[in-house]
Protein backbone atom coordinates (compact mmCIF):
# COMPACT_ATOMS: atom_id res chain seq x y z
CA UNK A 1 0.00 0.00 0.00
CA UNK A 2 1.69 2.81 -0.81
CA UNK A 3 1.57 6.99 1.12
CA UNK A 4 -0.87 8.19 -0.89
CA UNK A 5 -3.83 5.60 -0.67
CA UNK A 6 -3.44 5.81 3.39
CA UNK A 7 -4.51 9.44 2.88
CA UNK A 8 -7.69 8.08 0.22
CA UNK A 9 -8.89 5.45 2.83
CA UNK A 10 -8.60 8.25 5.31
CA UNK A 11 -10.60 10.59 3.23
CA UNK A 12 -13.32 7.78 2.53
CA UNK A 13 -13.28 7.01 6.35
CA UNK A 14 -14.48 11.19 6.53
CA UNK A 15 -16.84 11.19 3.75
CA UNK A 16 -18.54 7.89 5.17
CA UNK A 17 -18.74 9.79 8.76
CA UNK A 18 -20.03 13.14 7.30
CA UNK A 19 -22.74 11.66 5.16
CA UNK A 20 -23.89 8.41 7.48
CA UNK A 21 -23.13 9.14 11.06
CA UNK A 22 -25.79 11.64 12.56
CA UNK A 23 -23.46 12.10 15.86
CA UNK A 24 -20.88 13.24 13.60
CA UNK A 25 -22.89 15.35 11.52
CA UNK A 26 -24.24 17.08 14.74
CA UNK A 27 -21.13 17.47 16.55
CA UNK A 28 -19.89 18.95 12.90
CA UNK A 29 -22.65 21.71 13.05
CA UNK A 30 -21.91 22.59 16.13
CA UNK A 31 -18.35 23.11 15.49
CA UNK A 32 -19.65 25.06 12.57
CA UNK A 33 -21.31 27.37 15.20
CA UNK A 34 -18.53 27.40 17.20
CA UNK A 35 -16.14 28.54 14.17
CA UNK A 36 -18.89 31.45 13.42
CA UNK A 37 -18.74 32.42 17.17
CA UNK A 38 -15.08 32.71 16.93
CA UNK A 39 -15.33 34.79 13.83
CA UNK A 40 -17.80 37.32 15.32
CA UNK A 41 -16.46 37.21 18.58
CA UNK A 42 -12.77 37.63 17.28
CA UNK A 43 -11.56 35.54 19.70
CA UNK A 44 -7.95 35.17 20.75
CA UNK A 45 -5.33 32.92 18.97
CA UNK A 46 -5.13 30.48 22.56
CA UNK A 47 -9.26 30.51 22.64
CA UNK A 48 -8.85 28.91 19.05
CA UNK A 49 -6.70 26.50 19.99
CA UNK A 50 -8.78 25.72 22.81
CA UNK A 51 -11.64 25.64 20.38
CA UNK A 52 -9.30 23.54 18.02
CA UNK A 53 -8.48 20.92 20.08
CA UNK A 54 -11.81 20.12 22.19
CA UNK A 55 -13.38 19.98 18.96
CA UNK A 56 -10.87 17.56 17.20
CA UNK A 57 -10.83 15.53 20.39
CA UNK A 58 -14.70 14.96 20.21
CA UNK A 59 -14.73 14.34 16.16
CA UNK A 60 -12.32 12.07 16.77
CA UNK A 61 -13.57 10.07 19.95
CA UNK A 62 -16.87 10.24 17.65
CA UNK A 63 -15.54 8.49 15.02
CA UNK A 64 -13.96 5.60 17.33
CA UNK A 65 -17.34 5.21 18.65
CA UNK A 66 -18.75 4.84 15.39
CA UNK A 67 -15.33 2.49 14.56
CA UNK A 68 -15.66 0.33 17.31
CA UNK A 69 -19.78 0.38 16.84
CA UNK A 70 -19.87 -0.96 13.49
CA UNK A 71 -16.95 -3.92 14.65
CA UNK A 72 -19.33 -5.01 17.56
CA UNK A 73 -22.32 -4.94 15.28
CA UNK A 74 -20.42 -7.43 13.16
CA UNK A 75 -18.78 -9.85 15.65
CA UNK A 76 -22.20 -10.26 17.83
CA UNK A 77 -25.57 -9.29 15.51
CA UNK A 78 -28.08 -9.93 18.58
CA UNK A 79 -27.78 -7.45 21.62
CA UNK A 80 -24.94 -9.09 23.93
CA UNK A 81 -24.07 -8.18 27.95
CA UNK A 82 -20.65 -7.29 27.33
CA UNK A 83 -21.04 -5.77 24.17
CA UNK A 84 -23.66 -3.20 25.21
CA UNK A 85 -21.16 -2.36 27.78
CA UNK A 86 -18.43 -2.16 24.99
CA UNK A 87 -20.79 0.86 23.26
CA UNK A 88 -21.95 2.48 26.30
CA UNK A 89 -18.37 2.97 27.53
CA UNK A 90 -17.56 4.59 24.13
CA UNK A 91 -20.35 6.38 24.01
CA UNK A 92 -19.41 8.04 27.50
CA UNK A 93 -16.11 8.45 26.51
CA UNK A 94 -18.03 11.09 23.43
CA UNK A 95 -19.86 12.39 26.01
CA UNK A 96 -17.48 13.29 28.57
CA UNK A 97 -15.47 15.12 26.27
CA UNK A 98 -18.19 16.97 24.50
CA UNK A 99 -19.55 18.45 27.96
CA UNK A 100 -15.71 19.79 28.69
CA UNK A 101 -16.10 20.66 25.09
CA UNK A 102 -18.99 22.64 26.38
CA UNK A 103 -17.96 24.14 29.33
CA UNK A 104 -14.49 25.12 27.56
CA UNK A 105 -16.48 27.12 25.47
CA UNK A 106 -19.00 28.75 27.85
CA UNK A 107 -15.73 30.02 29.40
CA UNK A 108 -14.40 31.45 26.05
CA UNK A 109 -18.14 32.82 24.90
CA UNK A 110 -19.50 33.85 27.96
CA UNK A 111 -17.48 36.71 29.09
CA UNK A 112 -18.15 37.99 25.12
CA UNK A 113 -21.67 37.81 24.98
CA UNK A 114 -22.07 39.75 28.41
CA UNK A 115 -19.96 42.49 27.32
CA UNK A 116 -22.90 43.23 24.79
CA UNK A 117 -25.30 43.80 27.30
CA UNK A 118 -22.90 46.35 29.34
Amino acid sequence: MNFLNKFKYAFEGIFYLTKKDKNFQIHLFLLLILVSFGFLFEISNSEWIAILICSAFVLCLEAFNSAIEKLADVVHKEIHPQIKIIKDVCAAAVLIAALFSIVVALIIFIPKILSLFA
